[in-house]
């Protein structure tokens, strides 16, 4: 999700990811069309947060 500088609503970016992908995204510039004025919106991975406030990605030490 970013936030639409014009309205000021949460948006979906169009990318469906748990936290791990998420954590993986590169940090490049991205655009996304906006639900809710039309445009395209360009953002950055630290703008975006998981919809899923409660997804938290957990590693788990299969090694012990």
């Amino acid at each position: 999700m970013i936030r639409c500088p014009n309205s000021g609503e949460a948006i979906s970016t169009g990318i469906n990811a748990d936290a791990r992908s998420f954590e993986q995204l590169p940090n490049i510039l991205m655009h996304s069309q906006c639900s809710a004025c039309g445009l395209e919106h360009p953002w950055w991975k630290r703008e975006a947060w998981l919809e899923d406030a409660d997804a938290v990605f957990v590693p788990t030490d299969t090694a012990a």
